[in-house]
C-alpha cells in the first residue's frame, strides 16, 4: 500500500541527514525504527510514495545540492514544514538565524509553490526568559514577511515533557503552561495573546491552526482551527498524480500520534531516529540523551548510517 512518509518529527533530515535521504531514494528503500519496535524496511520507490512530508528549521543544505528540484524531477511530490520562531541563542544554540531562514522561506516558496510550505511558529514557551508582549511582536514581524509566500501557520505550546523541565532548569529557566494551570501566567493572559496572533494572522490572510491545542481550537472566539501536520487535503492539492491524489484522500487518521491531544495528522510512516538532531534546542523533546546525539551523529559523518 502506498504511504506517506514523515522526515521527520524526530529529528532535522533536511537540514543534517538529507545527503543519506537522497541516498536512500535512489537505492529505493530505508530503515526505520519507531520506538520499542524492530527495525523495519520502507519502500521509497515512486509507485510507493504518496508524497514527503518534510519537517526542518534549516533547507541550506537540500537548496544548496539541489534536492529538492531533484525529488520533484523524479516524480515526488513534497510539503514541507519551515519552523521559524526567533529564540535567543541561549535557547536555540546552533539555528539558522531568522533572517537566513526567511531567506530561504521566500526562495522555497517561489520555487515550489505557497501551498507546498507551511510556517510553523511553534513551539511557544511560557517561562522566567520570555514574554508573551515578545511573542506578539516576533511573530507580527515573520507574519508580515511571510505574508505572500505560504498559506498556514501552526502553533503549539511547549509540552512540560519531565526531560524538557529538566534541561531547561539546568539553563536556570522555569517553565509554564497556562492552559494547565502550571505557572504564574493565567489562561486569560495567554488567551489575549492567542486572540492577537489570530488577529496578525487574519490581516497577513494566513490561515492559523493548532498543533494538539485543544482547548484553543475549542476556544470560539479565538477562531483557531484545529490542525492537521499531515494533511491529506493539504497535500492532494499539490499532487501531480491524479490516482494518488484519490487514493491519499482515503487515507485515515494516524491513530498511533496523540490523539487524546487532539492530534489531526492523518497516517504516514516517520523515518527519522530519535537522539540525532544536533540544533541543540534546550526545550526539544526528541533529544534525551545529549552524549548519544554526538554518537548518532558522528556515526552518521564518519559512516554515513542512519539507523
Amino acid at each position: 500500500m502506498a504511504h506517506i512518509i514523515s522526515a521527520s518529527r524526530r529529528t532535522d533530515i533536511p537540514a543534517f541527514y538529507s545527503d543519506w535521504f537522497m541516498d536512500r531514494i535512489d537505492e529505493g528503500s530505508c530503515k526505520y525504527q519507531s520506538p520499542m519496535n524492530p527495525l523495519k524496511t520502507l519502500s521509497l520507490s515512486i509507485k510507493d510514495v504518496l508524497a514527503i512530508v518534510f519537517w526542518s528549521r534549516n533547507y541550506g543544505h537540500m537548496i544548496k545540492k539541489g534536492y529538492l528540484q531533484k525529488l520533484r524531477d523524479k516524480g515526488y511530490d513534497f510539503f514541507m514544514h519551515f519552523t521559524i520562531v526567533g529564540y535567543p541563542d541561549f535557547l536555540d544554540p546552533n539555528v539558522i538565524t531568522p533572517r537566513e531562514a526567511v531567506k530561504q522561506f521566500r526562495f522555497l516558496s517561489r520555487t515550489f509553490g505557497k501551498e507546498s510550505i507551511c510556517w510553523r511558529f511553534d513551539p511557544i514557551i511560557f517561562s522566567s526568559v520570555t514574554s508573551m508582549e515578545e511573542r506578539i511582536e516576533t511573530f507580527e514581524k515573520f507574519a508580515k514577511q511571510l505574508s505572500s509566500y505560504t498559506e498556514y501557520c501552526i502553533i503549539s505550546i511547549l509540552d512540560l515533557y519531565k526531560k524538557t523541565i529538566k534541561n531547561m532548569a539546568e539553563k536556570g529557566i522555569n517553565c509554564y503552561d497556562p492552559l494547565k494551570g502550571i505557572g504564574p501566567i493565567t489562561y486569560s493572559e495567554a488567551r489575549e495573546m492567542f486572540r492577537k496572533m489570530a488577529s496578525i494572522a487574519k490581516k497577513e490572510n494566513i490561515g492559523l491552526y493548532t498543533c494538539c491545542e485543544k482547548r484553543i481550537r475549542e476556544d470560539e472566539e479565538l477562531d483557531i482551527d484545529k490542525g492537521s501536520c499531515i494533511n491529506k487535503y493539504w497535500l492532494a492539492d499539490i499532487l501531480r498524480d491524479k490516482q494518488k491524489k484519490e487514493e491519499i484522500l482515503k487515507l485515515p487518521p494516524d491513530y498511533g500520534q496523540r490523539k487524546k491531544f487532539d492530534c489531526g495528522c492523518y497516517k504516514s510512516t516517520d523515518i527519522g531516529l530519535y537522539n540525532s538532531c544536533i540544533h541543540g534546542c534546550v526545550y526539544c523533546y526528541a533529544n534525551k540523551n545529549k552524549e548519544k546525539v554526538k554518537e548518532n551523529y558522528k556515526d552518521y559523518i564518519q559512516n554515513k548510517e542512519y539507523n
